[in-house]
């Protein structure tokens, strides 16, 4: 039995350059937004899945609702404007 042929794809060339210009776009505005790590850094600080966002959703109504219980060493504003930015990205991906 034969595969269908699922992806059959042709870009023009006005295509490619409209691709281009966004991506030149979209490097543009994260230029100085977004770091660089190694490996290790990776492995250390690990990823926010899904099952730790529910536990960073939840720190937060915490810190919302009790905000003597925040801890000194955590920066509240800079939490706060991480969370705000991952919210935004979550809302807009496929």
């Amino acid at each position: 039995m034969a595969l269908e042929n699922l992806i059959s794809i042709e870009f023009t060339p006005e295509e490619l350059n409209n691709l281009d210009a966004h991506l030149d776009g979209i490097q543009q505005i994260l230029t100085g937004k977004t770091v660089n790590i190694t490996p290790e850094q990776r492995q250390q600080y690990g990823s926010i899945g899904n099952q730790n966002k529910l536990i960073v959703d939840k720190a937060k109504t915490h810190m919302e609702q009790h905000p003597n219980w925040i801890p000194n060493f955590l920066d509240k504003v800079e939490f706060d404007k991480n969370y705000n930015a991952r919210q935004l990205i979550d809302t807009k991906t496929l």
